[in-house]
């Protein structure tokens, strides 16, 4: 079986992102701050594969900021504030130059998702 380039990857993580936000509702009155976080991170994720990333990288990336969504999803179980925000305002609140939310118990992939939650911060700062 032949494998697939980078860029062919690439085009499929960034059509299976149509699918994050039913993936991470709680109740259907999640889905369009789903759909509002996808907006948000597409130009990012877009960015990466159009520059040609290494499939590891886009995997890593593509997972990392799916991880965020469901974060930003959880936390708006218990923050109703969160549904007013933009997708921008979004993305600002949950990452940082320092990083993103505290997710994995494991330093590595702690580490590993704060530099996607960083590189995304940059990205949405020069926009």
């Amino acid at each position: 079986m032949a494998r697939s380039s980078a860029s062919e990857v690439g085009r499929r993580l960034l059509a299976d992102m149509a699918a994050w936000p039913e993936r991470w509702c709680y109740s259907t009155d999640d889905l369009p701050l789903g759909e509002k976080i996808v907006v948000a991170v597409e130009p990012f994720l877009r960015t990466l594969v159009d520059r040609g990333a290494a499939e590891t990288t886009l995997r890593r990336h593509f997972g990392n900021v799916f991880f965020l969504g469901g974060d930003i999803i959880r936390a708006a179980q218990s923050d109703s504030d969160i549904q007013q925000l933009t997708g921008r305002e979004l993305l600002r609140r949950f990452v940082d130059e320092e990083g993103g939310p505290f997710l994995y118990e494991n330093k590595e992939e702690q580490r590993l998702f704060d530099a996607t939650c960083r590189k995304l911060s940059r990205f949405v700062s020069s926009e």
